[in-house]
């Protein structure tokens, strides 16, 4: 019975040669897709945990409409399994550059936290250098060492 079978089966395929491997490339795809997608996930979230690591990200921002005092931070430190407090000024701005209006925000720099990422250029070393994300330059033709503000 089961030689029937078998003999059966590899007839229609060989009769519908084109149908059986069309439905074998679709399922083989199938299969390569839904792969490739599961072993996306993890590597993806490897990569960002290197980044954190390597750029010491912080691990939670605390913000008060108010501010923080130096009192608030040392308060902060005597949490166990607190490593760092780091104390930090933002500022939510405007910009306007050739008729155009950007939102800015202005995060004072830390040398031990969130270390910044330079493609190009250097760190600022005084108080009228900046650091300015690579996409404002490019949508406003700026290069390094222009100036934004007088």
């Amino acid at each position: 019975m089961k030689n029937k079978l078998l003999k059966h089966i590899f007839k229609k395929i060989k009769d519908n040669n084109k149908r059986f491997l069309s439905l074998f490339c679709m399922a083989f795809l199938g299969v390569g897709f839904f792969t490739g997608i599961q072993s996306c996930g993890p590597d993806m979230l490897k990569t960002l945990d290197n980044y954190y690591d390597e750029n010491n990200v912080y691990d939670i921002e605390i913000i008060s409409n108010l501010g923080l005092t130096n009192n608030d931070i040392e308060e902060l430190k005597k949490i166990n399994d607190v490593k760092e407090v780091i104390g930090t000024y933002t500022k939510d701005t405007y910009l306007e550059l050739d008729n155009k209006e950007f939102v800015l925000r202005i995060i004072g720099l830390n040398n031990n936290i969130n270390k910044v990422y330079l493609s190009d250029g250097k760190l600022p070393s005084n108080n009228s250098e900046i650091v300015v994300d690579k996409l404002l330059l490019e949508e406003n033709n700026l290069k390094i060492n222009d100036i934004f503000f007088n």
